[in-house]
């Protein structure tokens, strides 16, 4: 992150990229919770699957709200700052 939006500090900065890494690993998650719920019905483990069908329904509501947070944070950045970002 060499650029920073005017008025945008150091430590927001910090803490934006650590809640775009949380997304990142919710979204990786989900896709990793999918494989052991194929392998969980491969072998006719219903209960395992369910439960991992759970924790990935809990890893993409995580992966929504914080993609949520992140472009309010980023909007207020726009505010601040008065320019424009590119994504």
């Amino acid at each position: 992150m060499s650029e920073r939006t005017p008025g945008t500090s150091p430590a927001r900065a910090r803490t934006d990229a650590a809640l775009l890494g949380f997304v990142h690993t919710c979204l990786n998650n989900m896709t990793c919770l999918q494989e052991a719920i194929e392998a969980a019905d491969r072998v006719g483990d219903a209960e395992l699957a369910e439960f991992f069908r759970r924790a990935k329904v809990a890893s993409r509501a995580g992966a929504i709200d914080g993609k949520v947070l992140l472009a309010d944070r980023l909007d207020d950045d726009d505010d601040v700052g008065g320019g424009g970002r590119s994504v």
